[in-house]
């Protein structure tokens, strides 16, 4: 009961904001589709400079300069990557508010391929400071954030 409280105050939060934001009264869809846009562009901005390796997504690159420079050095993406994930769970409540509402489609498949990404990368996210601490290393294949949810997004307006 208490999870489905704050879930609603979130979802609250999030299109009090959107509001703000755009000046418009929003549905909850257009409220997911500015959430997974600025979930891109906070994705795109901490990919910047990565390069070709494979290795080095978000999270791994964090953790191997962490170990490098120390936690303090790099506070600046400490705080983007858990902007990053703020937001990764702001777009899983709004996805479960709108999920009664949506028909079967593209949007529902990548509804919940996301919902998986997120699950993923937020336990991901969590450990960091564990494998820190520990000397341990990700297993391969930190999940990429499924792009087609904006697409499916647009498509169902």
């Amino acid at each position: 009961m208490a999870f489905l409280t704050v879930s609603l105050v979130l979802l609250a939060g999030q299109l009090l904001t959107y509001r703000e934001a755009t000046g418009r009264n929003p549905s909850v869809l257009q409220a997911i589709e500015a959430r997974a846009e600025s979930q891109t562009k906070l994705v795109d901005g901490l990919l910047a400079g990565v390069g070709e390796k494979s290795d080095q997504s978000i999270l791994n690159r964090y953790l191997r300069d962490i170990r490098r420079d120390g936690p303090a050095a790099h506070a600046g993406a400490k705080r983007k990557i858990d902007e990053l994930a703020s937001n990764t769970e702001a777009l899983v409540t709004l996805l479960d508010a709108y999920a009664p509402a949506s028909k079967p489609g593209p949007l529902k498949n990548h509804t919940e391929e996301f919902r998986r990404y997120a699950s993923v990368w937020l336990d991901r996210k969590n450990s960091i400071m564990d494998l820190y601490l520990l000397g341990g290393n990700f297993p391969p294949g930190e999940p990429e954030f499924p792009k087609e949810l904006i697409q499916a997004l647009k498509q169902s307006e």
